[in-house]
């Protein structure tokens, strides 16, 4: 890691305004994610969570302040530069090319990088390790899956460029009460694996039980930041934005 090993960091995201045509959604946001973590971003609608996600990826605006990977700054780089950094996204939509197959789905996910027939075979194996279920329906069209299967190859194909960190915007939105418990379960086991995940979520009670670290945003600022768990136990956080 090329990141100061003091601080473990291998995002920081530092003080950043931005927005789409000159008009701020992110006020001032400042977060991290160290390695190995789970970190989980909360809050209600037009709070500036999903802006928050592709600021990193280089798809907002950014007017002020700097985002850091693995010491680096990436503040503004090109989209196709930024996941060359060994960076995943899973946008909440169209995730997933439909009208190629799952395993063809999968294969895109390497598109820039160098690899053998049978390096690409070894890395499509891996992800059918994680997710069973694809390799069942490799050869089906993606828009005949389910929407639980859908994010399953949409995750997949963002592990295929070997990321050191995972962004996740709303992995369970739509999902059936199985299919998201199947998600969490995995976002767990993919984190086990030595990747860290930054993850958007709605369903925050079932998500801050397993974050280490989260964010509450509001209005694009900080509003609350702590353990997922003093978080989740929190009676105003509870009040303002769990519904209890």
């Amino acid at each position: 890691m090329e990141q100061n090993e003091g601080n473990n960091k291998i995002l920081s995201i530092n003080n950043i305004f931005g927005g789409y045509g000159g008009v701020n959604i992110l006020n001032g946001i400042s977060l991290y994610v160290k390695k190995r973590e789970i970190v989980v971003i909360i809050g209600p609608n037009g709070s500036g969570k999903s802006t928050t996600m592709k600021s990193i990826c280089g798809l907002v605006d950014i007017a002020s302040g700097s985002i850091v990977f693995k010491g680096k700054e990436i503040t503004n780089l090109r989209t196709d530069k930024i996941t060359s950094f060994k960076i995943g996204y899973v946008p909440q939509e169209n995730n997933v090319f439909s009208s190629l197959s799952v395993h063809e789905n999968l294969e895109m996910g390497a598109y820039n990088k160098k690899k053998s027939k049978y390096d690409l075979k070894n890395s499509i194996e891996k992800i059918y390790q994680i997710f069973p279920p694809l390799k069942e329906k490799q050869k089906q069209s993606a828009m005949n899956l389910s929407g639980g299967q859908r994010q399953m190859v949409a995750i997949g194909r963002a592990l295929m460029l070997d990321p050191d960190l995972l962004l996740l915007d709303e992995p369970t939105a739509g999902l059936s009460p199985k299919f998201t418990e199947l998600i969490f379960d995995k976002v767990i086991e993919i984190n086990k694996l030595g990747v860290s995940i930054l993850m958007v979520e709605q369903n925050a009670k079932e998500a801050l039980s397993f974050a280490d670290r989260a964010y509450v945003l509001v209005m694009g600022k900080n509003r609350f930041e702590d353990t997922g768990k003093n978080l989740l136990s929190s009676e105003e956080i509870g009040k303002m934005f769990l519904g209890g």
